[in-house]
């Protein structure tokens, strides 16, 4: 892969994070939400292949600002999905304790909208963080490279699969790998190809389980939201009605667990 490849690439990523900026600002739509981040984690899977080849203190990074608004943006994106989660599996319908928490989380996401907002509007142009990066790019970046990198990738891959059960943190880092292996897909068809037969690698099916990792991952942060809810809770009913809340969760949880673990049918498609 050439330099003039690798600047197009990038620069189509930066085009589409300024239109889908622009979106946000005008509209708000969680769609365009969805689409600015996941152009991010498609740029950052990007350098970090590039990234391979080059020296720990010539690194490529996403700018800063545009992390700091992924971030935001993420917290918002957390909460949607929880009353989501909270509406599906709460069956007090009419319960003023569940009533006065979806407020609240209507609440804290209008304030992370404004925030996004307010972010956005201080945004400064992106042209000069594009050009540095298309300063640093190597002249070229080779199939022996790519090969490299996309073996190491799936060695990981191959790893943390037999470690998941350890821990819901290991879960994370797995869907991780999965999402980088899956976005980096297009620029190494060919190694990709390879390294599948190499690692006996089904690619066709990670999409699926990276899908069923991010079911889990969603789960987890609700949990963690009705923990932190729990430590607020003022009575012997919200206690009551949060815990029946979370069960609902956790069933849900290791039901999906349960279809990842490395012995399940699932796992064994890979």
């Amino acid at each position: 892969m050439r330099k003039g490849k690798m600047k197009e690439i990038i620069s189509g990523r930066f085009k589409r994070l300024d239109i889908f900026i622009s979106r946000i600002l005008k509209d708000f739509r969680a769609g365009d939400i969805h689409s600015f981040r996941l152009e991010i984690k498609k740029l950052r899977s990007f350098l970090r292949l590039i990234n391979s080849g080059k020296e720990t203190e010539d690194q490529l990074k996403i700018p800063r600002e545009l992390k700091r608004m992924y971030k935001i943006s993420g917290l918002g994106r957390n909460i949607r999905i929880h009353k989501k989660s909270v509406k599906k599996f709460n069956h007090r319908k009419n319960d003023l304790y569940i009533v006065k928490y979806l407020i609240s989380l209507d609440m804290r996401e209008t304030e992370l909208e404004n925030h996004l907002i307010r972010f956005i509007k201080h945004l400064k142009p992106l042209r000069k963080d594009y050009q540095r990066i298309i300063d640093r790019l190597p002249n070229q970046f080779g199939k022996v490279q790519k090969e490299k990198y996309v073996l190491y990738l799936t060695g990981k891959i191959r790893d943390i699969q037999f470690k998941i059960s350890d821990s819901d943190i290991r879960m994370h880092q797995y869907r991780k790998l999965l999402k980088d292996f899956l976005y980096l897909k297009p620029y190494v068809k060919g190694e990709t190809k390879f390294i599948g037969q190499y690692h006996c690698i089904c690619v066709d099916n990670l999409k699926r389980i990276s899908d069923k990792l991010g079911d889990f991952h969603d789960i987890s942060i609700g949990i963690r939201y009705l923990d932190d809810q729990d430590l607020q809770a003022s009575n012997n009913s919200g206690f009551y009605i949060l815990n029946e809340l979370k069960a609902g969760f956790q069933k849900n949880q290791n039901v999906i667990r349960n279809e990842l673990l490395p012995e399940s049918g699932i796992m064994r498609k890979i």
